[in-house]
């Protein structure tokens, strides 16, 4: 069986200027996922597109999941 999931829910990016080519942008282990993005001027991070109330700005369902069976090829998703 192979499973893979999508997700369904818009979100922000944020630039983020870097020092130069090579210099990490996130410093500490706990701070939120960066795409690096080694030799680019830019490193990028990004979150959920919330409302001022903390909600996802569109109406769900907000992902789907998908299975395939490998011998049969026969496959089946779910919202």
């Amino acid at each position: 069986m192979l499973f893979a999931m999508s997700v369904h829910l818009a979100f922000t990016v944020k630039m983020i200027p870097r020092a130069d080519a090579t210099t990490r942008v996130a410093t500490r282990e706990s701070e939120p996922v960066f795409n690096e993005n080694p030799g680019a001027p830019y490193a990028a991070t990004r979150a959920p597109f919330y409302s001022p109330l903390n909600l996802p700005c569109q109406q769900p369902p907000w992902g789907s999941a998908a299975g395939v069976d490998l011998t049969t090829g026969q496959t089946g998703t779910s919202t």
